[in-house]
């Protein structure tokens, strides 16, 4: 589906951790997109790869990983600071603004399955 996302749209892609485990398994699939879809400016894609949309941002700037509570801003800061994130890797902070600043992330948002 990611591969179908960036090859055939421009949008960004927030990817919904629902749970810390997956942090490090979902970023090394968008590390391995990064080598697999490629931009492509005569739009021929070189041997083994595919295209990205033409246009869009590469993937590291499109794949965002949510983080929903505290546990998942604790566990992409180990996995970070361990080198097992995909280069550039963008994340979306859900509870405290300041861990956007702190790790930093590219984006806080409130986290609406709590209510207002």
């Amino acid at each position: 589906m990611l591969a179908f996302i960036f090859t055939r749209t421009n949008l960004p892609t927030y990817l919904d951790s629902k749970t810390p485990d997956v942090i490090v398994p979902v970023s090394q699939v968008l590390a391995k997109l990064q080598q697999e879809i490629v931009s492509c400016p005569t739009g021929v894609a070189p041997p083994g790869k595919k295209c990205l949309y033409p246009g869009s941002a590469p993937i590291w700037q499109r794949g965002v990983i949510g983080l929903p509570n505290e546990d998942s801003v604790n566990t992409y800061a180990a996995a970070l600071a361990a080198g097992q994130l995909a280069p550039n890797q963008h994340c979306l902070v859900e509870e405290n603004a300041s861990d956007a600043i702190n790790l930093p992330c590219v984006a806080w948002m409130p986290r609406y399955t709590r209510g207002p």
